[in-house]
């Protein structure tokens, strides 16, 4: 455009074809056809129409179109021809542009292939008075192409500065939709700290659930450093950097010469890690000390697990809806105990976390989680019996302490003390005792994820899969039984599902 534009008989043409692509499936549109230079007469690669069916005739027609205006002695001076899709642009001297128009016009119809002038731009300071007099003509080396900007840098800062603001707006609008679509899914209204949890990923506690406004410059940033497109001149990067350092600490923050020196450390991941470890850290000194010790049990390793099982009825890898609603709200620390008694030992008031919930005597809940839990890793260690004779499972023990759990050091004691109690006696059989000690939240303690991991070992190589699959899938089913019998005793002890649970 720079170097043609004041040619007195330079024109650029935008073609769009009328419905040209409304019958073809959108399973099979993800092939972009580029049609180069005629000159160097690559026009793009055929489909095979037998294979993919009438879908595909669109396309086919399109390339016939392409080909005669690459044949013909005319259009060998145009300067530019590409097409993606249904869309072309066509620049060059006005005669070769016009008998390229004439082309597309001429053979187009019959092959099904409707020229839409309404819908096509002009742009020259060449007389057009011979095209059709519906398109739009414009006198200025600006134009958008497939939705990028092509002229000056103020022409381009301007479509690019109102793209950002709709995108803006868009990601927020897409933010309160996540928010309603939760809401609505799980019949679950959060309050801010809730939400917040929510929005972390399922290693910090959360439920994955990001604000896209909050990550949105974490990945432009990546974007331009994984296309080599960063400078100190580039305002929209500097624009990112400056959102993004908004919203992480100074410590964290990323300069211009880290993107120019080491664009390898801007992935998203990295960088949306260090937003999601400050909100943390924000979310963590907001809360009460029970819901911190709440939130560090949630965020440990393999706490989530249970929010990544596929769900299975067959395999009794699911929860019913009310089991659900409830672990959501009990794992986001949202209250549901309205401030009730016990109905097992009215001398008791339910606590907002289901503390005494998960830790009544009555009713058989507390027996019961523990011989569900203590069942998963005994059945497959009934597939790896060389592993079954060195171990014994069994001796579970549920840390529900918060404060404890706060200070981390929950589940050593309570290994400490089932070693204490049953080393000596199990020495004599020859078995080592292997305490399954673990916070009502998920956080197992050091000793038992030493085991499992070699549990998980073994497993992998008997289904041939890789150890991280088998360690996904152990952890889950392990998880999930005791999110499982934590629900159902909260909702044992709820007035409207006493009947059910």
């Amino acid at each position: 455009m720079d170097k043609h534009w004041n040619t007195e008989d330079f024109v650029v043409l935008k073609v769009d074809m009328q419905n040209a692509f409304n019958v073809v499936s959108r399973q099979l549109m993800s092939v972009v056809y580029t049609f180069q230079s005629c000159s160097r007469g690559r026009h793009g690669a055929m489909v095979n129409t037998q294979y993919y069916g009438t879908q595909w005739e669109p396309l086919v027609q399109k390339l016939k179109v392409v080909s005669a205006i690459a044949a013909d002695s005319v259009c060998s001076e145009l300067l530019f021809h590409a097409w993606y899709l249904d869309d072309g642009v066509v620049a060059g001297p006005r005669l070769a542009v016009e008998n390229a128009l004439s082309i597309i016009q001429e053979l187009g119809p019959p092959l099904g292939l409707f020229f839409n002038p309404t819908k096509c731009e002009l742009f020259g300071l060449a007389d057009l008075n011979s095209f059709p007099i519906e398109m739009k003509r414009l006198n200025v080396p600006h134009l958008e192409i497939l939705g990028a900007p092509i002229g000056d840098l103020i022409f381009c800062a301007i479509i690019v500065a109102q793209k950002r603001a709709i995108a803006l707006k868009l990601l927020n609008q897409l933010s309160d939709d996540i928010y309603q679509c939760f809401t609505e899914c799980t019949s679950v209204d959060t309050p801010d700290n809730a939400w917040q949890q929510a929005q972390l990923s399922l290693s910090r506690g959360g439920l994955g659930l990001r604000c896209l406004s909050h990550h949105s410059s974490a990945a432009y940033i990546a974007s331009l450093t994984a296309s080599d497109n960063v400078s100190n001149t580039n305002h929209h990067f500097l624009q990112a950097l400056q959102h993004y350092n908004s919203l992480v600490p100074l410590a964290e923050a990323v300069s211009v010469e880290a993107g120019l020196e080491l664009p390898g450390h801007l992935s998203q991941r990295n960088l949306s890690s260090k937003l999601e470890d400050h909100q943390f850290r924000l979310l963590f000194q907001s809360l009460s000390l029970p819901n911190r010790a709440r939130l560090l049990s949630a965020s440990s390793p393999h706490a989530s697990a249970w929010l990544q099982v596929v769900p299975a009825p067959g395999l009794n890898l699911h929860l019913d809806p009310p089991e659900f609603q409830a672990g959501i709200k009990w794992w986001l620390g949202i209250d549901s105990s309205h401030s009730a008694n016990c109905p097992y030992c009215p001398s008791h008031c339910l606590d907002p976390l289901g503390h005494h919930a998960l830790t009544c005597k009555y009713r058989g809940d507390v027996v019961s989680r523990h011989n569900r839990l203590r069942d998963v890793p005994a059945g497959e260690l009934a597939l790896v019996p060389k592993l079954k004779q060195e171990v014994i499972l069994g001796m579970t023990n549920i840390v529900h302490d918060l404060l404890t759990c706060l200070s981390r050091t929950g589940s050593l004691a309570a290994e400490q003390w089932k070693h204490h109690a049953n080393d000596a006696k199990y020495s004599e059989l020859g078995w080592k005792c292997v305490p399954l000690a673990v916070e009502s939240y998920g956080c197992w303690g050091i000793e038992v994820r030493q085991h499992l991991a070699r549990l998980a070992s073994r497993l992998a190589t008997r289904y041939n899969q890789s150890k991280s699959q088998a360690t996904s899938s152990l952890y889950g089913r392990l998880n999930l039984a005791l999110v499982r019998a934590n629900v159902r005793a909260l909702l044992s002890r709820s007035m409207s599902f006493q009947d059910t649970y």
